[in-house]
């Protein structure tokens, strides 16, 4: 049965711009030409934190909490993935579509750096691997698309060598002529199996030129994400990039962004990049958290890495998007709760405040995908005795300093913008003393990459660099949910 267009916030408004509709009713001509099908990947439900086996749900919390009281309580949820099992079988093939910013202000090392560190990830796909490569400015064009043979590979290289940079900035055209060039008429015959397809997207400028207002831009990322099951990885290049832009097109294209600081950070980056890419074992998870209220306990869920602002609800979803093998994704939940109202007698007794369901979707041998539910429950026993609340174990301590971490860089950001660079400096080594402090209990292998990128920050701030708000706001962005293989 044919799929039908999902319409996605934003879709129906009145108030959207002209080249917004445009841009809609294109991608809804390539969605009916494909005639998309509905995949029917077979669900399986495992229940419990311990099941050992490549995915596994920890949690780190206080086993205790105070009668009669009114607290904040915070969980810190590590979903782990474990190495690859079977590290020497075939992968199966993926679909990568680069999408590169040629507008003027690439000129010289920048757009020279990307060319060289795309001619890279052509070296590491496979031959039975999807390319297509789309450079836009002004406007956009298909420059390649093909799989990597090793003719086709010399190809494309003359393709992205032969590239100038000039004129404006449309991220848009070239959002476009990916999905084009993805589902286009041979797309049956090479691509209709595969599930592991991806955008990498390259911007140094804020957009001007094409659709130009931001809430349009990123519900053409969410519907094409929606409607063709394609991810995307933002690399927001220098100083001047729009940065609430390319962090959106990596929230709402279920992938991750990475900002480069400078052309000799391109390659680094890049391979990071490439390094999740071809690692993934599961696409798209979501963790759904619902908070358990009783006659003992009222519960309420009131902030969670990832999702914007304070909440006090009783169901959340926060998106934690890849899994890749040999990772961690780290979420932090903060509970409201309150125990006034409990009786005496409660003491000593377990109580249920958490319900939490893992959903990701593992690629599997044949390119489809096969959905998995890991869910769980968190309780905690209720005592008369305040002390309880203050036995924490290791993994929590490392957990909350993380979390503190991304906080800090938040207000440090904050006062850059303000021009407080003292205030900065100094927020800034409180946030490196208390990673040091622990290191020696972190067995995620997290802080230590977070110290190194701290001391970064620390010599930006200092320097007073053109580009240390932007390195300021990525430490931010990268504290939100952990993904370890990004640092």
């Amino acid at each position: 049965m044919a799929n039908k267009w999902k319409a996605c916030e934003g879709d129906e408004l009145q108030t959207v711009s002209e080249k917004y509709s445009d841009a809609i009713r294109q991608l809804q001509e390539v969605f009916a030409q494909c005639n998309i099908s509905i995949q029917q990947p077979v669900s399986t439900t495992q229940t419990g934190a311990t099941i050992e086996d490549v995915v596994s749900v920890k949690i780190s919390t206080v086993a205790g909490f105070p009668l009669s009281e009114a607290l904040t309580k915070d969980i810190a949820i590590d979903v782990e993935i474990a190495d690859n099992p079977n590290p020497t079988a075939v992968q199966p093939a993926c679909e990568l579509a680069i999408i590169l910013d040629r507008s003027g202000s690439m000129s010289g090392s920048a757009i020279d750096n990307s060319k060289e560190a795309i001619v890279q990830i052509i070296s590491k796909l496979k031959e039975q691997d999807m390319i297509h490569f789309i450079s836009y400015s002004d406007d956009s064009q298909i420059n390649f698309a093909g799989q990597m043979t090793q003719a086709n590979k010399l190809e494309i290289i003359q393709s992205i060598e032969s590239i100038e940079a000039d004129g404006c900035t449309n991220i848009a055209a070239g959002i476009l002529d990916a999905v084009k060039s993805i589902y286009r008429d041979n797309y049956v015959e090479h691509g209709k199996s595969l599930a592991n397809r991806r955008v990498f997207i390259f911007s140094d400028g804020e957009v001007n030129e094409g659709i130009s207002d931001r809430n349009e831009l990123l519900t053409l990322v969410r519907s094409i994400q929606t409607n063709f099951g394609v991810n995307f990885t933002a690399f927001g290049l220098g100083s001047n990039f729009d940065e609430e832009v390319m962090k959106g097109i990596a929230h709402e294209g279920k992938g991750d962004f990475f900002f480069i600081d400078g052309p000799e950070d391109i390659a680094n980056k890049v391979n990071k990049g490439m390094h999740v890419f071809q690692s993934l074992y599961a696409i798209n998870a979501k963790l759904n958290l619902f908070a358990s209220s009783s006659s003992e306990a009222t519960v309420s869920i009131s902030e969670v890495s990832g999702v914007p602002g304070k909440l006090f609800r009783s169901a959340v979803t926060a998106p934690v998007g890849d899994l890749c093998f040999d990772d961690l994704r780290q979420i932090m939940v903060f509970l409201q709760m309150d125990t006034t109202k409990a009786n005496s007698n409660a003491a000593g007794k377990s109580v249920l405040i958490l319900e939490y369901s893992l959903i990701y979707s593992v690629l599997t041998d044949d390119g489809s995908t096969q959905d998995f539910t890991k869910s769980g429950e968190i309780s905690v026993v209720l005592s008369d005795n305040d002390a309880c609340f203050e036995d924490v174990p290791n993994s929590l301590r490392v957990a909350r300093a993380i979390n503190e971490a991304s906080s800090a860089d938040k207000e440090i950001l904050l006062h850059v913008q303000g021009g407080n660079f003292e205030e900065a400096i100094e927020e800034k080594k409180a946030s490196i003393q208390k990673l040091k402090a622990v290191l020696p209990i972190d067995t995620t292998g997290v802080v230590e990459h977070l110290i190194k990128r701290n001391e970064v920050n620390l010599a930006s701030l200092e320097s007073q660099s053109d580009s240390v708000e932007k390195d300021i706001g990525y430490s931010a962005y990268q504290g939100s949910i952990v993904h370890r293989k990004c640092f």
